[in-house]
Protein backbone atom coordinates (compact mmCIF):
# COMPACT_ATOMS: atom_id res chain seq x y z
CA UNK A 1 0.00 0.00 0.00
CA UNK A 2 2.32 2.26 0.88
CA UNK A 3 4.35 1.69 -2.55
CA UNK A 4 1.21 2.26 -4.05
CA UNK A 5 0.26 5.08 -2.36
CA UNK A 6 3.15 7.21 -2.71
CA UNK A 7 3.94 6.50 -6.64
CA UNK A 8 0.51 7.65 -7.10
CA UNK A 9 0.33 10.84 -5.45
CA UNK A 10 4.23 11.59 -6.91
CA UNK A 11 2.62 10.71 -10.47
CA UNK A 12 -0.66 12.56 -10.14
CA UNK A 13 1.09 15.56 -8.36
CA UNK A 14 3.29 16.37 -11.59
CA UNK A 15 0.46 16.14 -13.93
CA UNK A 16 -1.34 18.08 -12.17
CA UNK A 17 1.28 20.77 -12.12
CA UNK A 18 1.96 20.49 -15.38
CA UNK A 19 -1.79 21.12 -15.93
CA UNK A 20 -2.16 23.93 -13.34
CA UNK A 21 1.40 25.95 -14.00
CA UNK A 22 2.53 24.58 -17.33
CA UNK A 23 5.06 27.18 -17.65
CA UNK A 24 6.42 27.01 -14.28
CA UNK A 25 6.83 23.52 -14.33
CA UNK A 26 8.28 23.03 -17.24
CA UNK A 27 10.86 25.94 -16.93
CA UNK A 28 11.46 24.10 -13.61
CA UNK A 29 12.03 21.04 -15.59
CA UNK A 30 14.21 22.42 -17.68
CA UNK A 31 16.50 23.99 -15.40
CA UNK A 32 16.78 21.01 -13.63
CA UNK A 33 18.18 19.28 -16.62
CA UNK A 34 20.88 22.01 -17.37
CA UNK A 35 21.80 21.28 -13.25
CA UNK A 36 21.89 17.76 -13.93
CA UNK A 37 23.63 17.78 -17.24
CA UNK A 38 26.05 20.10 -16.02
CA UNK A 39 27.12 18.67 -12.75
CA UNK A 40 27.15 14.87 -13.03
CA UNK A 41 27.44 14.10 -16.65
CA UNK A 42 30.98 13.59 -15.83
CA UNK A 43 29.62 10.83 -13.50
CA UNK A 44 26.99 9.20 -15.97
CA UNK A 45 29.79 8.50 -18.56
CA UNK A 46 32.33 7.22 -16.48
CA UNK A 47 29.56 4.79 -14.81
CA UNK A 48 28.73 3.90 -18.60
CA UNK A 49 32.17 2.73 -19.24
CA UNK A 50 32.53 0.94 -15.74
CA UNK A 51 29.21 -1.01 -16.93
CA UNK A 52 30.24 -1.84 -19.76
CA UNK A 53 33.61 -3.19 -19.07
CA UNK A 54 31.79 -4.89 -16.45
CA UNK A 55 28.91 -6.74 -18.96
CA UNK A 56 32.05 -7.71 -20.81
CA UNK A 57 33.79 -8.99 -18.08
CA UNK A 58 30.90 -11.43 -16.82
CA UNK A 59 30.15 -12.26 -20.22
CA UNK A 60 34.05 -13.86 -20.75
CA UNK A 61 34.07 -15.18 -17.84
CA UNK A 62 33.00 -18.75 -17.48
CA UNK A 63 31.97 -18.58 -13.34
CA UNK A 64 30.03 -15.67 -14.37
CA UNK A 65 29.46 -15.79 -18.29
CA UNK A 66 27.46 -19.57 -18.20
CA UNK A 67 24.92 -18.83 -15.05
CA UNK A 68 21.78 -19.37 -15.58
CA UNK A 69 19.24 -16.42 -14.52
CA UNK A 70 16.59 -19.48 -13.46
CA UNK A 71 17.27 -22.44 -11.28
CA UNK A 72 19.81 -24.72 -12.42
CA UNK A 73 17.40 -27.24 -13.92
CA UNK A 74 15.05 -25.05 -16.24
CA UNK A 75 14.70 -24.27 -19.39
CA UNK A 76 14.33 -21.37 -21.20
CA UNK A 77 10.45 -20.82 -21.97
CA UNK A 78 11.71 -18.83 -25.23
CA UNK A 79 14.72 -18.82 -27.81
CA UNK A 80 16.98 -16.17 -27.64
CA UNK A 81 15.49 -15.09 -31.24
CA UNK A 82 12.05 -14.70 -29.15
CA UNK A 83 13.34 -12.73 -26.87
CA UNK A 84 14.87 -10.77 -29.08
CA UNK A 85 12.04 -9.97 -30.78
CA UNK A 86 10.51 -9.27 -27.83
CA UNK A 87 13.19 -6.20 -26.81
CA UNK A 88 13.27 -4.71 -29.69
CA UNK A 89 9.58 -5.25 -30.65
CA UNK A 90 7.92 -4.08 -27.63
CA UNK A 91 10.59 -2.38 -25.35
CA UNK A 92 9.59 1.08 -26.37
CA UNK A 93 12.79 1.22 -28.29
CA UNK A 94 11.44 0.84 -32.08
CA UNK A 95 9.49 4.59 -31.14
CA UNK A 96 13.13 6.57 -30.55
CA UNK A 97 14.83 4.57 -33.51
CA UNK A 98 12.29 5.76 -36.13
CA UNK A 99 12.80 9.16 -35.26
CA UNK A 100 16.16 9.68 -33.25
CA UNK A 101 17.62 7.17 -35.57
CA UNK A 102 17.34 9.74 -38.49
CA UNK A 103 17.07 13.16 -36.23
CA UNK A 104 19.81 12.46 -33.81
CA UNK A 105 22.83 12.21 -36.54
CA UNK A 106 21.62 15.93 -38.23
CA UNK A 107 21.30 17.18 -34.84
CA UNK A 108 24.53 16.14 -33.71
CA UNK A 109 25.89 17.55 -37.10
CA UNK A 110 24.55 20.68 -36.71
CA UNK A 111 25.29 21.21 -32.62
CA UNK A 112 27.88 19.23 -30.90
CA UNK A 113 31.16 19.84 -29.29
CA UNK A 114 33.31 19.04 -31.90
CA UNK A 115 31.25 21.76 -34.50
CA UNK A 116 33.23 24.47 -32.61
CA UNK A 117 37.06 22.90 -34.37
CA UNK A 118 36.11 24.94 -37.71
CA UNK A 119 39.28 23.27 -38.85
CA UNK A 120 37.07 19.82 -39.48
CA UNK A 121 35.66 18.69 -42.87
CA UNK A 122 32.08 18.29 -43.08
CA UNK A 123 32.57 14.33 -43.34
CA UNK A 124 34.68 14.84 -39.88
CA UNK A 125 31.75 16.29 -38.14
CA UNK A 126 29.42 13.73 -39.84
CA UNK A 127 30.95 10.70 -38.37
CA UNK A 128 31.10 12.39 -34.87
CA UNK A 129 27.77 12.92 -35.15
CA UNK A 130 27.55 9.36 -35.92
CA UNK A 131 29.42 8.25 -33.26
CA UNK A 132 27.86 10.35 -30.87
CA UNK A 133 24.37 8.54 -31.86
CA UNK A 134 25.92 5.51 -31.82
CA UNK A 135 27.01 5.87 -28.05
CA UNK A 136 23.13 6.78 -27.43
CA UNK A 137 21.91 4.05 -28.71
CA UNK A 138 24.63 1.48 -29.00
CA UNK A 139 26.62 -0.92 -26.20
CA UNK A 140 26.44 2.09 -23.47
CA UNK A 141 22.60 2.19 -23.81
CA UNK A 142 21.79 -1.45 -23.38
CA UNK A 143 23.78 -1.87 -21.10
CA UNK A 144 21.32 -0.50 -18.85
CA UNK A 145 18.83 -2.71 -19.79
CA UNK A 146 21.42 -5.38 -19.32
CA UNK A 147 22.78 -4.36 -15.72
CA UNK A 148 18.71 -4.37 -14.43
CA UNK A 149 17.87 -7.48 -16.38
CA UNK A 150 20.95 -9.46 -14.79
CA UNK A 151 20.33 -8.01 -11.13
CA UNK A 152 16.48 -8.80 -11.07
CA UNK A 153 16.59 -12.24 -12.57
CA UNK A 154 19.46 -13.74 -10.45
CA UNK A 155 17.88 -12.11 -7.51
CA UNK A 156 14.42 -13.35 -7.62
CA UNK A 157 14.96 -16.85 -9.83
CA UNK A 158 18.21 -17.46 -7.84
CA UNK A 159 17.44 -15.62 -4.43
CA UNK A 160 13.24 -16.50 -4.62
CA UNK A 161 13.02 -12.44 -3.82
CA UNK A 162 9.59 -10.44 -5.25
CA UNK A 163 10.69 -9.65 -8.38
CA UNK A 164 10.64 -6.02 -8.03
CA UNK A 165 13.82 -3.27 -7.99
CA UNK A 166 13.73 -3.31 -4.28
CA UNK A 167 15.25 -6.83 -4.39
CA UNK A 168 18.23 -5.62 -6.26
CA UNK A 169 19.35 -3.94 -3.54
CA UNK A 170 18.95 -6.50 -1.06
CA UNK A 171 22.93 -7.67 -0.87
CA UNK A 172 23.56 -4.28 -0.21
CA UNK A 173 20.98 -3.02 2.33
CA UNK A 174 19.89 -6.77 3.45
CA UNK A 175 16.36 -6.58 4.96
CA UNK A 176 16.31 -3.24 5.30
CA UNK A 177 14.72 -3.34 1.61
CA UNK A 178 11.30 -4.67 3.21
CA UNK A 179 10.72 -1.05 5.23
CA UNK A 180 10.99 2.16 4.66
CA UNK A 181 13.84 2.23 1.92
CA UNK A 182 12.32 -0.58 0.08
CA UNK A 183 9.32 1.04 -0.39
CA UNK A 184 10.85 4.30 -1.81
CA UNK A 185 12.77 2.19 -4.04
CA UNK A 186 9.73 0.50 -5.29
CA UNK A 187 7.93 3.66 -5.74
CA UNK A 188 10.88 6.00 -7.35
CA UNK A 189 11.11 2.63 -10.35
CA UNK A 190 7.36 2.78 -10.57
CA UNK A 191 7.81 6.55 -11.20
CA UNK A 192 10.61 6.94 -13.76
CA UNK A 193 9.21 3.68 -15.63
CA UNK A 194 5.68 5.64 -15.94
CA UNK A 195 7.83 9.01 -17.06
CA UNK A 196 9.59 6.67 -19.59
CA UNK A 197 6.81 5.10 -20.80
CA UNK A 198 4.99 8.18 -21.12
CA UNK A 199 7.19 10.08 -22.94
CA UNK A 200 7.78 7.44 -25.50
CA UNK A 201 3.88 6.90 -25.98
CA UNK A 202 3.93 10.74 -26.74
CA UNK A 203 6.58 10.76 -28.66
CA UNK A 204 5.12 7.96 -31.01
CA UNK A 205 1.59 9.40 -31.27
CA UNK A 206 3.59 12.74 -32.75
CA UNK A 207 5.29 10.43 -34.63
CA UNK A 208 2.26 8.83 -36.15
CA UNK A 209 0.26 12.19 -36.33
CA UNK A 210 2.63 13.38 -38.10
CA UNK A 211 3.46 11.31 -41.14
CA UNK A 212 -0.72 10.95 -41.37
CA UNK A 213 -0.79 14.10 -41.79
CA UNK A 214 2.08 14.50 -44.75
CA UNK A 215 0.09 12.01 -46.78
CA UNK A 216 -3.09 13.38 -46.02
CA UNK A 217 -3.11 17.14 -45.43
CA UNK A 218 -6.83 17.16 -44.46
CA UNK A 219 -5.62 15.35 -41.42
CA UNK A 220 -4.30 18.06 -38.86
CA UNK A 221 -1.30 17.66 -36.66
CA UNK A 222 -3.25 18.49 -33.23
CA UNK A 223 -3.37 17.58 -29.65
CA UNK A 224 -7.02 16.13 -30.19
CA UNK A 225 -5.52 13.45 -32.70
CA UNK A 226 -2.40 12.93 -30.07
CA UNK A 227 -4.84 11.91 -27.34
CA UNK A 228 -6.71 9.56 -29.91
CA UNK A 229 -3.72 7.94 -31.15
CA UNK A 230 -2.34 7.98 -27.34
CA UNK A 231 -5.86 5.93 -26.59
CA UNK A 232 -5.07 3.33 -29.24
CA UNK A 233 -1.64 2.82 -28.24
CA UNK A 234 -2.91 2.18 -24.63
CA UNK A 235 -5.68 -0.22 -25.43
CA UNK A 236 -3.36 -2.31 -28.35
CA UNK A 237 -1.07 -2.22 -25.06
CA UNK A 238 -3.30 -3.39 -22.50
CA UNK A 239 -4.81 -6.25 -24.65
CA UNK A 240 -1.60 -7.20 -25.58
CA UNK A 241 -0.68 -7.75 -22.05
CA UNK A 242 -4.22 -9.21 -21.01
CA UNK A 243 -3.37 -12.29 -23.71
CA UNK A 244 -0.23 -12.76 -21.45
CA UNK A 245 3.36 -13.26 -22.45
CA UNK A 246 3.11 -15.96 -24.75
CA UNK A 247 -0.41 -15.09 -26.84
CA UNK A 248 -0.09 -11.23 -26.33
CA UNK A 249 3.27 -9.65 -26.00
CA UNK A 250 5.12 -12.07 -27.79
CA UNK A 251 2.96 -12.15 -31.29
CA UNK A 252 2.81 -8.21 -31.47
CA UNK A 253 6.46 -7.80 -30.80
CA UNK A 254 7.46 -10.18 -33.76
CA UNK A 255 4.66 -8.37 -35.79
CA UNK A 256 6.17 -5.00 -35.25
CA UNK A 257 9.44 -6.32 -35.49
CA UNK A 258 9.13 -7.27 -38.64
CA UNK A 259 8.02 -4.21 -40.10
CA UNK A 260 10.75 -2.76 -38.59
CA UNK A 261 13.07 -5.01 -40.45
CA UNK A 262 10.90 -4.47 -43.48
CA UNK A 263 11.40 -1.23 -43.72
CA UNK A 264 15.04 -1.02 -42.79
CA UNK A 265 15.49 -3.07 -45.80
CA UNK A 266 13.67 -1.02 -48.03
CA UNK A 267 15.58 1.66 -47.18
CA UNK A 268 18.66 0.21 -47.74
CA UNK A 269 17.88 -0.68 -51.00
CA UNK A 270 16.09 1.98 -52.62
CA UNK A 271 18.74 4.56 -51.25
CA UNK A 272 22.50 4.36 -51.84
CA UNK A 273 23.28 1.19 -50.48
CA UNK A 274 26.65 1.39 -51.10
CA UNK A 275 26.82 4.40 -49.40
CA UNK A 276 25.29 3.14 -46.44
CA UNK A 277 26.77 -0.04 -45.91
CA UNK A 278 30.36 1.77 -46.08
CA UNK A 279 28.97 3.95 -43.36
CA UNK A 280 27.58 1.33 -40.88
CA UNK A 281 31.24 0.04 -41.17
CA UNK A 282 32.77 2.71 -40.96
CA UNK A 283 30.98 4.31 -38.29
CA UNK A 284 31.21 0.79 -35.73
CA UNK A 285 34.76 1.15 -36.66
CA UNK A 286 35.17 4.54 -35.30
CA UNK A 287 32.78 3.87 -32.36
CA UNK A 288 34.90 1.24 -31.15
CA UNK A 289 37.77 2.74 -31.35
CA UNK A 290 37.07 5.90 -30.32
CA UNK A 291 34.22 5.12 -27.68
CA UNK A 292 36.06 5.98 -24.82
CA UNK A 293 37.14 9.24 -25.41
CA UNK A 294 33.13 10.17 -25.49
Amino acid sequence: PVVICVSLMASWGMVLAAIVAPDAFFGLAAESKRWLTSSFTWLFIASQNVWVFFIIYIALNKQFGELKLGHIDTKPEYSTVGWFFMMFGSAGVGTGLFYYGVGEPILHLTYNRYAAKSYLTYNERSQEAMNLTFYHWGIHAWTCYTVVGITIGITSHRLGLPMTIRSAFFPLFGHAVYGFVGDLIDALSICTTLIAICTSTAAGAIQINTGISLLNPDIPRSTFIHVILVIIMTLMASISVHFGLRHGVRILSVASFMIMISMMIMVALVDDTVFLMNLLVQSTGHHIQWFLQL
